[in-house]
C-alpha cells in the first residue's frame, strides 16, 4: 500500500489533478464544456489548430474514463472527444469542426472546475443564433384605437348614404307609377315632347295607347292633364295650364 500512497503523493506534488466528469452545456451560438477535478488545477492548456477542428492539451490532468466522444447538435461543431494520455498525464479535448473556432476557458474560484467556452470565429446569422420557438409570439403592436373608430364611422356613413339613395329611388319609382295603373306599367308608352321649367322641374306630354298626358316631372310629379284631343299642341297645353304650373311651383 506504500507504493499508491507514494505515487499520490508525487502527483499532488507535480500539480496533477484528476478529472472526475465533465457537462456539455448547448446553446444556439455557443458550447460551454464543465470540467470538475479532484484537486486544484494548475491551468496550464495549450492549443493547437488543424483541418478537422481544434486540440486542447490539459498538462497535468488524468482521465481514467476515457477515451470518449459526444456528439454535438450545433451548426459550427460536430462533436466532442476526450482522450487521456497517460503517459505525460495530460488529457486532449478536440473539438471537430469545419471551421475556426473562437475557445475562452476560465476557472472557478476554488479551482476545482473549467470551464471552457467554444464559439463560432464569425458570428452566426440571427436565425441560427436565435431559432424562433413555436411557443414564442411577436410583441403586439400598439393599436391606434382612434383611426379605427374614424374607419368604423365612415362605414356608418357610407352605409346611410347607401340607404338613403335606395330609400329615394323606391320611392320615385313608385311615384312614377300613379299616372298609369298595374297593368299599364308594362309598356306602350312615348315621350312626345318635353320643357324645362327650371332646374330641377320638366313638363312633359306622354302619349299612352289612345290617351295623351300632360304631366310635371321633377322633385314631385303632377299629372296636369289628359287630353283626348289629337290636333292639341304642346305649346297650347302650356299656355292653358301656365298658371296652375306657376302656381304649383311657387308653393
Amino acid at each position: 500500500m506504500r507504493l499508491p500512497l507514494l505515487t499520490l503523493l508525487l502527483v499532488q506534488l507535480l500539480g496533477a489533478a484528476t478529472l472526475r466528469e465533465y457537462n456539455l452545456f448547448e446553446q444556439p451560438d455557443r458550447l460551454d464544456l464543465m470540467l470538475t477535478f479532484d484537486a486544484p488545477y494548475p491551468g496550464k492548456i495549450s492549443k493547437s489548430v488543424g483541418d478537422n477542428g481544434t486540440v486542447l492539451i490539459l498538462r497535468g490532468v488524468t482521465y481514467t474514463d476515457g477515451p470518449v466522444q459526444k456528439a454535438v447538435n450545433l451548426p459550427f461543431i460536430e462533436s466532442v472527444e476526450i482522450t487521456p494520455m497517460k503517459m505525460k498525464d495530460e488529457t486532449r479535448i478536440t473539438f471537430k469542426s469545419k471551421g475556426k473556432l473562437q475557445i475562452n476557458a476560465s476557472k472557478t474560484v476554488d479551482n476545482s472546475g473549467l470551464r471552457i467556452r467554444v464559439e463560432p470565429d464569425t458570428p452566426l446569422p440571427d436565425r441560427e443564433i436565435r431559432p424562433i420557438s413555436s411557443r414564442e409570439t411577436a410583441p403586439p403592436e400598439s393599436y391606434n384605437f382612434g383611426f379605427a373608430f374614424i374607419k368604423v364611422i365612415l362605414i356608418l356613413l357610407l352605409l346611410i348614404l347607401l340607404l338613403w339613395l335606395l330609400k329615394r329611388w323606391v320611392v320615385k319609382k313608385r311615384e312614377s307609377a300613379w299616372l298609369f295603373g298595374e297593368k299599364e306599367k308594362s309598356g306602350g308608352i312615348r315621350l312626345l315632347a318635353q320643357k324645362p321649367i327650371d332646374l330641377k322641374n320638366r313638363v312633359a306630354l306622354i302619349a299612352y295607347e289612345e290617351r295623351k298626358y300632360l304631366v310635371l316631372l321633377g322633385e314631385n310629379n303632377l299629372l296636369l292633364d289628359r287630353i283626348e284631343d289629337d290636333e292639341a299642341t304642346f305649346e297650347k297645353l302650356l299656355q292653358k295650364h301656365g298658371k296652375k304650373l306657376g302656381d304649383y311651383l311657387e308653393a
